[in-house]
């Protein structure tokens, strides 16, 4: 069963939170050690247990596929959003010592396209990686 949810979060946070997920499926699950399994199998002659734990071992690889993609596409985006966000400061801009004339101010534009579905997106990615982990933690 897949379960979806979303978390606000600071932009600068992401990364220890998708550090997180994949630091709690490298807690349960050891790659290394199913396929350490699968060659010792080879040595013992077994086909019917070998097969057993390639199917098991790639099945897990693929659960980890689907976790790195999660957080890839977690990180792009939360990349991207903070890339916008950071005001490009242009070092030609000469300081004036002389005080103007106050601008008038305008309302700024409400930012909804490419940042909020990008954050969007990046929600979306964290609900799959916990669908993962709770669909690993069930087997």
């Amino acid at each position: 069963m897949r379960l979806k949810y979303a978390i606000t979060s600071d932009i600068e946070d992401i990364s220890k939170k998708m550090k997180f997920h994949l630091e709690l499926y490298k807690e349960k699950v050891s790659l290394d050690k199913k396929l350490s399994l699968i060659v010792d199998d080879l040595d013992s002659g077994t086909a019917e247990r070998t097969l057993e734990d390639i199917e098991h071992l790639r099945l897990e690889m693929g659960k980890l596929d689907l976790l790195l993609n999660e957080v890839a596409g977690v990180l792009s985006a939360a990349s991207s959003a903070y890339e916008e966000a950071e005001p490009a400061v242009s070092p030609e801009q000469p300081v004036s010592s002389i005080a103007k004339q106050p601008e008038e101010r305008q309302q700024p534009e409400p930012v909804v396209s490419d940042k909020a579905a990008a954050l969007q997106a990046a929600m979306s990615q964290l609900t799959n990686i916990t669908s993962t982990l709770t669909d690993m933690k069930k087997q």
